[in-house]
């Protein structure tokens, strides 16, 4: 996650909402200049601050934090593995993957 990814996020949902930087900031309770340096990525908000954004904009606090290239790759990764897999190897393939996730923790 970058400070410019978190403030292009703020813009995307602040504009699906239909709502203002000065109504996000007033329902925050913080100063329209401070979110204005978020968005503009000039500074990044305390954790705590993401739950906040989150739910203000009814969003999951996932689609703050985790970067878009991140979620391109997973999405990239899901298509090629679909179209490598025939639907009878999926399971098998799954509880491969499962099982190696579990002995890595």
């Amino acid at each position: 996650m970058n400070k410019y990814e978190i403030g292009d996020i703020i813009q995307q949902y602040l504009k699906k909402r239909k709502m203002t930087q000065v109504e996000l900031a007033a329902k925050m309770n913080v100063e329209k200049t401070v979110l204005n340096r978020w968005i503009k990525g000039k500074s990044v908000p305390d954790a705590n601050i993401f739950l906040n954004i989150a739910y203000i904009l009814d969003i999951k606090l996932d689609e703050i934090i985790r970067p878009q290239s991140i979620i391109s790759n997973e999405r990239r990764l899901i298509k090629a593995y679909d179209n490598l897999v025939k639907d009878e190897d999926r399971e098998r393939l799954l509880d491969i993957v499962i099982n190696i996730s579990m002995f890595q923790m």
